[in-house]
């Protein structure tokens, strides 16, 4: 889990970042994903919390040269909550897993990865329209051990997901390709 957060905070370094949005578009964005429910335990023996918005990411934005070439990929927001403690309390956590596996649902969003090993379970999912991503949402849950959710709302190619180090091999990159018609 720690190497998706590292992918995105590597992302941040590499991928042209110039969204201009409201906190209201983010919200209202077909790709945004609520974690302001998810409440980081002070028990946790180590946590990430990361709210980068528009604000944050155009000053960011401004230390980048952009390939004139290039199409620029349009992240307009990184949320990660991550936390890991020997006392999860997951049934305090479920009312939010369920939440957001409703909207992952009831929205259209498509699983890219799952993931099932005893009771660890990582999901990643997309949420696209024509040949871009709106939105990557990854849950990775360890009861015992470790939760992490990360959300990326924005507008970017579907070819930038080789860029976030998840295991996305070229077989599996072609398989979604296909499946949206592409």
């Amino acid at each position: 889990m720690k190497r998706i957060i590292l992918a995105v905070a590597a992302l941040m370094l590499i991928a042209p970042l110039p969204a201009i949005s409201t906190d209201d578009e983010i919200k209202n964005h077909p790709g945004y994903i609520d974690l302001d429910g998810i409440e980081v335990p002070k028990t946790s023996e180590s946590m990430t919390v990361v709210d980068l918005g528009p604000d944050l990411l155009r000053i960011f934005s401004k230390s980048h040269d952009d390939d004139p070439d290039e199409e620029p990929s349009r992240i307009m927001s990184i949320h990660v909550r991550s936390f890991e403690s020997d006392s999860i309390d997951m049934d305090a956590l479920q009312p939010v897993i369920d939440r957001i596996e409703r909207k992952l649902k009831n929205e259209d969003w498509k699983q890219l990865i799952y993931s099932k090993e005893d009771d660890e379970e990582t999901t990643i999912s997309i949420k696209y329209g024509e040949d871009r991503v709106l939105g990557l949402f990854v849950m990775a849950i360890e009861p015992s051990e470790e939760v992490t959710f990360v959300n990326i709302v924005g507008d970017f190619r579907f070819d930038d997901l080789e860029d976030f180090d998840i295991d996305l091999d070229e077989d599996t990159l072609d398989s979604l390709r296909q499946s949206m018609g592409k």
